[in-house]
């Protein structure tokens, strides 16, 4: 029975006049959550985030017996992942937020390091851990934050 009642929508259209559009309320409401980006569902952004931030704390707590071969092999899979992330996970309603989150990450990183530092001398050992967790954490994070910074400047230059 609701199938048949329509709706009229009013939007703008590039020449800055108002159109009417008939829709019905089936066709209304799509989730942005569930639609696929590229062919590809959402989930899987939504996985590479989890397997890059457990992944990167993980490293963390092992860099020290990490080989420098492994090590890069490791942070271009970081990269990757943040990519995936970037392109897949972060919605648009999402975006200022997130490049917020990750401007308040890249600003407390060099603090970080000092108050590694300081744990370090009563804890011996533990700052080196902290240091590296932040390093791959931010491995990770850097190329979803390129990407968003990318989709917003798009949006942006698309609007006016």
């Amino acid at each position: 029975m609701q199938d048949n009642i329509l709706c009229i929508i009013l939007y703008k259209n590039r020449g800055d006049t108002l159109v009417k559009k008939k829709v019905k309320p089936a066709e209304m409401h799509v989730s942005r959550k569930s639609a696929p980006i590229f062919g590809v569902s959402r989930k899987v952004g939504h996985y590479s985030f989890l397997v890059g931030v457990i992944l990167a704390l993980i490293l963390g707590l092992f860099s020290e017996q990490i080989s420098p071969s492994w090590s890069l092999k490791i942070m271009f899979v970081l990269v990757v992942l943040g990519l995936i992330v970037g392109l897949l996970n972060i919605q648009h309603k999402e975006m200022a937020e997130f490049l917020l989150a990750a401007i308040a990450l890249m600003v407390v990183a060099p603090a970080m390091n000092v108050v590694s530092l300081t744990i370090d001398k009563f804890v011996f050992g533990s700052g080196v851990f902290l240091r590296s967790m932040l390093t791959y954490l931010i491995i990770f994070i850097v190329p979803a934050v390129l990407i968003v910074a990318v989709k917003v400047i798009v949006e942006l230059a698309e609007e006016n």
